[in-house]
């Protein structure tokens, strides 16, 4: 999946953990992802969580299946600057039927909690 998310290769956002229902990926914050405040841009930093949360959820899957996002929605608790380094942890919490919820913590390289994320997805058959 990473070898065709071209979204992340543009955006220098790396997939270090994928497994069911965990993933972690990070980016280190540059230039290209700071918003015209000189912070990194609500954006980029929901696109890492989306991303850790779709490592999560499609981890483990059959061939035949795939989990796409629901929707999501990010909580923005500390500025983050350039040259950060930011990781996203998913997490998935609750499953019923198809449907999952799941909890991303973004955090920076000293651990400080800069984000909080909680998305939903839902397995469909791959077309």
């Amino acid at each position: 999946m990473y070898e065709r998310d071209q979204a992340l290769h543009n955006l220098g956002i790396v997939v270090l953990e994928s497994e069911p229902g965990h993933a972690v990926t990070q980016l280190e914050v540059g230039d290209q992802h700071l918003n015209g405040l000189d912070v990194g841009h609500g954006g980029v930093l929901f696109t890492l969580a989306d991303a850790a949360m779709a490592y999560a959820s499609n981890s483990g899957l059959p061939d035949d299946q795939l989990a796409l996002a629901l929707g999501g929605e990010i909580d923005f608790l500390r500025p983050v600057r350039l040259g950060a380094t930011i990781t996203a942890r998913a997490v998935t919490v609750a499953t019923t039927g198809r449907t999952s919820v799941h909890d991303v913590r973004l955090t920076d390289e000293d651990e400080h909690v800069v984000c909080l994320f909680r998305g939903r997805t839902r397995q469909v058959a791959r077309r």
